[in-house]
């Protein structure tokens, strides 16, 4: 009676809260009665069955598998690392590219853990430990962990400098190469002569490209085959258009000179208007690059000058709070601003 008496007190204090209650036991009871009578159903019989027998199948352990599987990752890792190389005009192999990643990584390691930069911050992460030995410890270890990653991106920024380098002076000589080529098809008799003389006249970065086409040619290699593979070293969109219009004009026949010449009319004015555009888009990309570095060269000001100044932070449940709201806003800021400035980069 008790029981009862409680639950009528319950009912009539919070009537809605009881409701709902009640609402969720039934649907919960619904769905336990249907799946105890679709257990019983054949056509449900039959599907688990072969659920069974398919995770039985997943179960079996095959090393070669697993050996494939890596194999083709690491291949289409290492044609990655090649055409990243070629496009720097590094003379360096995919595993020579790796070992630059280990080296980063190592001192990388090596500063965080050592030099100790950011001691104040590392240490005030650790506050729960107390104030000893061990808690350094630590904190030099997060350092190194930190840094290692930081190191990790290294050898890639250093080719991406470099791949937007060459990239910019391959853009400059596209109005020469284009006007060179037409000059030397309607002076040689084949495309492939008109290529090896380009590639002597014209300067770097484009006379090493064109002469490593040119000996593909001359190794029977196809000639679309070599052209592609021309744009694909080259990895800029106008001598990837330049390169299609003469792969079909191959094919289809037709005046070369006339089209190049025309291609170099219509380039040229396209890098007129896009210089104009760069010019209005410059400021808005610098700024956002500066609001995503800000907080990183305030917090080295600020625990520079002051090594308790982040303490606050580290040891409160509300600091934490702060702390992680705070690096949830910048990754969705980090990557909002990314993505805007990749698609600027790719229109202009």
């Amino acid at each position: 009676m008790f029981i009862f008496e409680k639950i009528a007190d319950l009912y009539s204090n919070d009537l809605v809260t009881m409701l709902q209650i009640n609402a969720l036991t039934l649907l919960f009871a619904i769905i336990l009665y249907e799946f105890w009578i679709g257990r019983k159903n054949p056509l449900s019989k039959q599907v688990l069955d072969r659920m069974k027998k398919s995770k039985n199948k997943t179960k079996r352990f095959n090393y070669n598998d697993i050996l494939d599987e890596w194999r083709s990752r690491l291949g289409k890792v290492e044609k990655k690392a090649e055409l990243r190389l070629a496009r720097a005009n590094l003379e360096f192999s995919p595993k020579e590219y790796v070992t630059f990643y280990i080296f980063g990584v190592l001192v990388g390691a090596i500063i965080g853990f050592v030099f100790f930069p950011f001691a104040g911050v590392f240490k005030s992460i650790f506050f729960f430990l107390g104030d000893n030995i061990f808690k350094t410890f630590v904190a030099r270890i997060a350092a190194g962990a930190a840094f290692a990653l930081i190191g990790t991106f290294t050898p890639h920024i250093w080719t991406y400098h470099l791949i937007n380098k060459r990239k910019k002076a391959l853009e400059e000589q596209l109005l020469e190469f284009l006007m060179s080529l037409a000059d030397g098809v309607k002076s040689s008799p084949t495309v492939q002569e008109a290529l090896s003389i380009v590639a002597k006249e014209i300067q770097e970065p484009l006379s090493s490209e064109l002469t490593k086409t040119v000996q593909e040619l001359q190794y029977a290699k196809p000639f679309e085959q070599a052209l592609e593979a021309l744009a694909e070293r080259i990895g800029v969109k106008e001598y990837t258009l330049a390169i299609n219009a003469m792969q079909i004009q191959d094919r289809t026949g037709g005046e070369l000179e006339k089209l190049l010449r025309n291609m170099a009319k219509v380039f040229q004015e396209r890098q007129e208007l896009m210089a104009e555009v760069k010019k209005i888009v410059r400021g808005p990309k610098t700024t956002s690059y500066i609001l995503l570095a800000a907080p990183f060269v305030f917090a080295i000001l600020f625990s520079t000058f002051s090594k308790g100044f982040f303490s606050a932070l580290f040891t409160s449940a509300i600091g934490w709070g702060c702390v992680i709201g705070a690096i949830v806003l910048y990754v969705i800021a980090f990557f909002l601003i990314i993505k805007i400035n990749k698609y600027i980069d790719k229109v202009v």
